[in-house]
């Protein structure tokens, strides 16, 4: 019931642009700079460090000892997925990524299967909580914990890069505060003694695919991804 005035509404566009809550050319030109930032810095630092988990390497390996130490009764029936080959070698494992404090007894029952993994290669599938372009998105970085680099395999980096399919889905910027493979790392580091490298890939959205019912696992693109990672 107010009258309002041409200079208040220039002085709320003025505060929105200021605060980047308008899509605009300030907007636009912000959000590159800080992918173009965060593309060139050659490790991806722990985003929940200090928050979810100690960002103390000794405070965190005394959670961590403590979690796979308890004796406490839990049923492991439904609370893990284990992938093996032939010979019982474990290949893969479905792992959740919850914060330690509410998901620890998942964590205690799912990882103390990788205790005598002796690979040297671990690749990582995530959930990217954020909406994504890309179905892959995969990220060439070196991941720091609290307690120490994990190093991505420059190997591998390479092949993905000259791959004319997977160089396509290099995609860094979904991987700066994503939880669900960060949360992973310190877990694997304190199970594992050998040395060995990751590979990190964030899932992206499925929704074009789920709204039409398509059959995902016919589609190309996906058959493309495929092909050309198992090569």
């Amino acid at each position: 019931g107010q009258l309002i005035y041409i200079e208040q509404i220039q002085n709320l566009i003025k505060t929105m642009d200021e605060n980047l809550l308008s899509f605009n050319d300030n907007y636009k030109n912000h959000y590159s700079k800080l992918k173009e930032d965060y593309e060139n810095e050659p490790v991806r630092q722990p985003y929940l460090a200090g928050r979810s988990y100690s960002s103390n390497r000794m405070d965190l390996l005394m959670f961590l000892d403590q979690m796979f130490k308890d004796t406490g009764v839990t049923s492991n029936e439904n609370r893990c997925a284990l992938f093996l080959d032939d010979t019982k070698e474990i290949t893969g494992i479905l792992a959740p990524h919850i914060d330690y404090q509410r998901g620890k007894d998942v964590y205690k029952e799912t990882y103390r299967y990788l205790r005598h993994n002796k690979k040297n290669l671990l690749i990582i599938f995530g959930t990217s909580h954020k909406f994504t372009d890309k179905i892959w998105n995969i990220s060439l970085k070196d991941f720091a914990t609290p307690l120490e680099i994990l190093p991505v395999s420059k190997g591998l980096g390479e092949l993905i890069r000259k791959n004319p399919v997977l160089n396509r889905y290099v995609e860094e910027w979904p991987h700066k505060t994503e939880h669900s493979i960060e949360l992973q790392l310190p877990v694997i580091q304190f199970m594992l003694h050998n040395d060995f490298e990751i590979l990190p890939v964030l899932t992206g959205h499925l929704d074009d695919y789920i709204k039409e019912n398509k059959d995902i696992s016919s589609e190309k693109e996906f058959e493309d991804i495929i092909d050309s990672f198992k090569k």
